[in-house]
């Protein structure tokens, strides 16, 4: 009760004062979303769930405690509500007085919100306290029970998010990602939800967006796992043996299905292991050898601990092979696609809209690089999910397109990019897809969709914006590398700038956007806030030039119509040798003052964001170009960060 109120206390204390101290970590002080209460419901929730339950680690205390002339039932209930009610007392008068202290004038949304804090907190405790007390009751020691605490909390996130999306990379060549492995690891991974029902990191700046409707979901899970839990710790506190202390596990039956449960995925990653060691093109060999290795070694130190004798290592050899096969049979369907992952294709009739995102087509993502070892790492397709819709007679062409890709991937050529594809489907679900791009026709054929303003609409985050951003202080900034200037505009002439710039974009082709350089580029974003969108502009995009020329701003001036004094070039060039130069680079710098080489140099050169379509418009990316330009007041110069067209 002690620790509980301390940490409490410097919760009210460090939202009193509104500083920054080392127990603060979140985006959200009086509400759901603060981490620092999420950590101290966590950190209780194991501290009660041990220390609560810790006499059923020694025979001694369990003989005492269990000869008292008093029901299990009763010793439970007073060590449970005990455990708490340490919690819940300093949660509750805590969000209380943090309401009374920042804002108790309002009786509505503040303290909804700091009610809302206790609830989600209340909730998130009671899932570790009894995922800890779960581990207690199947234990007799404590460090098993901690390790077991562990294995609990991080198996479903472990083993569906890291080794299942490891096997499908490794194998489904059409793998993107899937949405049922998302739910699982959403609704069954313990952190996870608990973070998703507190809404963490979901605010931005501010505080105080959580609804109970957003996250009721999450809410219902975390109580209803918890109620599921809730059952099992008893069923088990009353079916545990006096003489289980001091034993690795509690009840033998349970030996079996922890040890399964742990080997298998451990299984499976040796197998994975082995098949990298071995390289794309080894055969399936591999990966089994991996699996016999990787089951023999776990299940031997599974016994190990189970049995406390290093002798148990060969025991259970029937069980052992038992686990291997089931290992093996989950391999092989991975390696031969039993589940027909890569020639399924949802029905047209159940598809809502489609999305898509090819890689190097519009990637305007910061570090994003267009290499061949890096072609299925698409920073972009996220947002293009949620920002694209591809519906009627665009989704027909979409799925055409997408067929043709489908059939080329059967053929394994080799790709020269990849296209992220989300099926939208009318049941609420979404289902995902990478096809590989393997020829400049594929790319052709998508001139259509390209062309579409439901793609645009995907892919230029400026004209998601509109009226009602104007009125909440939105401004636009124009730059085009050498300078960036913001013309003063009323709110009529916002909507006139984004009419010019809508009116242009459609009419963009997918040859001048995938072949030609930008002139420049629109950021319409708000001062103190990390929201906003950027719309390039282009040479044919003369209602919006025209309209920024009108405010006195150079929008059609090029790199080249500058004054380029000289140009530094920056080439990495990784070294080659030993294993121990692996991963080091040098650095060559080379300046250019001559102006013929400068006038040769300057038609390839673009600043360096307007490398967004590297697939169609391949430039350096080893060679970093800072051009020196006149400035224009005084002896001044300009640095702008290039790249070269190859």
């Amino acid at each position: 009760m002690v620790l509980s109120c301390y940490l409490f206390g410097m919760y009210v204390l460090e939202t009193a004062s509104g500083g920054n101290g080392l127990l603060w970590a979140g985006d959200d002080r009086l509400g759901p979303g603060n981490q620092t209460v999420m950590a101290i419901s966590i950190l209780l929730a194991v501290l009660c769930g041990i220390q609560g339950f810790s006499y059923l680690f020694s025979q001694d205390r369990t003989d005492f405690y269990f000869s008292l002339p008093v029901r299990r039932r009763t010793l439970f209930s007073a060590a449970y509500w005990n455990g708490f009610l340490i919690f819940a007392a300093p949660c509750l008068l805590s969000h209380l007085l943090s309401w009374f202290i920042k804002d108790s004038k309002h009786l509505g949304d503040s303290l909804f919100l700091a009610l809302a804090g206790f609830l989600v907190a209340a909730a998130g405790f009671l899932l570790f306290y009894h995922i800890t007390l779960l581990a207690v009751l199947l234990t007799g020691n404590i460090v098993i029970a901690g390790g077991l605490l562990a294995f609990f909390v991080f198996y479903v996130s472990v083993t569906f998010g890291v080794i299942v999306q490891m096997y499908s990379k490794m194998f489904f060549q059409t793998f993107y990602q899937a949405d049922w492995l998302k739910r699982i690891k959403l609704y069954l991974s313990p952190l996870d939800l608990y973070q998703r029902m507190a809404g963490s990191g979901e605010y931005g700046a501010g505080a105080g967006r959580w609804s109970l409707r957003a996250h009721a979901p999450y809410l219902a899970a975390a109580l209803g796992l918890a109620a599921v839990l809730y059952v099992l710790v008893r069923v088990f506190f009353y079916r545990r043996p006096a003489e289980a202390a001091g034993k690795a596990i509690a009840f033998p039956a349970a030996q079996p299905v922890l040890r399964f449960l742990l080997v298998v995925p451990l299984g499976l990653m040796g197998g994975y292991f082995f098949r990298l060691c071995g390289g794309q093109s080894s055969s399936v060999v591999w990966v089994l050898a991996g699996i016999l290795v990787a089951v023999f070694t776990f299940h031997g130190l599974a016994e190990v601990i189970f049995q406390f004798r290093f002798r148990a290592m060969l025991s259970r050899q029937r069980q052992m092979l038992l686990t291997a096969g089931v290992c093996a049979l989950i391999a092989c369907s991975f390696y031969w696609d039993l589940w027909r992952y890569d020639s399924y294709l949802p029905e047209e009739g159940k598809i809502s809209s489609v999305s898509v995102s090819i890689k190097g087509m519009d990637d305007t993502a910061s570090y994003s690089e267009f290499r061949k070892e890096d072609l299925r790492n698409d920073l972009m397709a996220e947002s293009r999910f949620r920002h694209m819709e591809l519906t009627g007679e665009r989704k027909s062409a979409a799925l055409e397109w997408i067929r043709s890709l489908s059939e080329h991937s059967e053929g394994k050529q080799e790709a020269i990019t990849y296209a992220a594809v989300a099926y939208h489907m009318k049941n609420g679900s979404d289902i995902y897809r990478q096809y590989p791009v393997t020829s400049s026709v594929d790319l052709e054929a998508f001139q259509p969709i390209y062309e579409s303003g439901e793609y645009k609409a995907g892919t230029v985050s400026l004209i998601s914006y509109g009226e009602e951003d104007i009125d909440n202080g939105y401004e636009f900034t124009w730059s085009n590398g050498v300078s960036a200037l913001t013309p003063d505009l009323s709110g009529e002439e916002k909507m006139e700038l984004f009419a010019c710039y809508r009116r242009d974009l459609e009419d963009l082709s997918m040859e001048e956007a995938t072949e030609g350089v930008p002139l420049g580029m629109l950021n319409f974003s708000k001062e103190g806030s990390m929201n906003g969108g950027i719309g390039y502009i282009y040479p044919s995009f003369t209602e919006t030039v025209n309209f920024l020329k009108g405010k006195g701003i150079p929008a059609d001036k090029r790199l080249s119509d500058y004054e380029i004094l000289k140009i530094v070039a920056v080439t990495q060039e990784k070294e080659s040798g030993s294993w121990t130069d692996y991963g080091r680079v040098s650095i060559k710098r080379e300046t250019i003052d001559s102006k013929a080489k400068i006038k040769a140099l300057e038609k390839r050169l673009m600043y360096q964001k307007y490398g967004i379509q590297p697939l169609m418009q391949p430039y350096d990316m080893d060679t970093d170009y800072q051009v020196i330009i006149k400035g224009n007041e005084g002896d001044t110069i300009v640095r702008v960060n290039c790249v070269a067209l190859k």
